[in-house]
């Protein structure tokens, strides 16, 4: 758990960077693509 706080906190800063680019159509596939590795990382 303790390491997951500098992972946790890079995760506040890309979603933050997703909302502000959530006017380019062809990031949301990319943000779906981060959210997927995320999801393996955190097993």
């Amino acid at each position: 758990m303790c390491a997951g706080g500098s992972a946790h906190e890079m995760w506040q800063g890309v979603m933050r960077f997703i909302m502000q680019s959530n006017a380019l159509k062809p990031f949301k596939k990319e943000s779906k693509r981060i959210i997927r590795w995320r999801n393996q990382k955190g097993k």
